[in-house]
């Protein structure tokens, strides 16, 4: 077996030196060793009894390494194993693919072109609280911007689906405020989402106005029952 470096035993063979004494154990594997190495050993009649069925094994291994051989030399004559497609030739071959009803492609104008297909989010299980592609493009920008400016990645589909509650939620289940929300964030450079500080601004004012009208009509109140 020129050029192999190594050979392999398998725990279904231990069987066989298990019904042999230490002795004749340490013949046969001795015997093995002096059979890798094309040494051409010739054992008494129960180590050769033995062997018989490991040398066939080693025989089938032997035909599998050297396919494997033979096909690694062939690729080296070629200049090695063929090279992947480039990215532009992906995108070249998926163009001329039909285009399934049931898929949307949504393009993002930006750094990067990123890509929506609904049956990838289908399988995915994310559920986006809203369907439009304008929030859906912008919920990409944002796990791009994660990525690259924090090196953070969603580690399960249930923490995505959180932090996407988080944004119902801080929008009031409203699209539009939603899509603020992601855009103030990308403005202030924050890692997660916090309620518009437009929105804060202008419940402060409601407040103090409801307020000053609680004790506006208690005054009045007061001064109609003669003060």
């Amino acid at each position: 077996m020129k050029d192999k470096k190594g050979f392999m035993l398998y725990a279904d063979q231990r069987g066989i030196f298990d019904k042999l004494t230490t002795e004749q154990a340490g013949q046969l594997i001795k015997h093995i060793f002096s059979y890798i190495n094309d040494e051409g050993p010739e054992g008494d009649f129960i180590t050769e009894l033995a062997f018989e069925s490991i040398k066939q094994q080693l025989k089938r291994d032997l035909v599998k390494w050297n396919n494997r051989a033979e096909r690694s030399r062939l690729n080296g004559s070629l200049g090695g194993r063929p090279k992947k497609p480039k990215e532009t030739q992906k995108t070249q071959q998926v163009k001329k693919e039909p285009r399934k009803p049931d898929t949307v492609n949504v393009t993002v104008t930006g750094n990067d072109n990123v890509k929506v297909n609904d049956n990838v989010i289908k399988q995915k299980g994310v559920v986006y609280p809203f369907d439009s592609d304008l929030f859906k493009r912008h919920w990409l920008l944002w796990l791009d911007y994660k990525a690259k400016e924090f090196n953070f990645k969603y580690k399960t589909i249930q923490s995505e689906q959180a932090a996407l509650k988080k944004l119902a939620e801080l929008s009031n289940q409203t699209e539009g405020a939603a899509i603020k929300i992601i855009e103030q964030s990308f403005a202030n450079g924050w890692k997660g989402f916090f309620e518009l500080k437009n929105n804060k601004d202008e419940q402060r004012k409601l407040d103090r106005a409801r307020i000053g009208k609680q004790y506006y009509d208690r005054h009045q109140e007061w001064v109609q029952n003669g003060g």
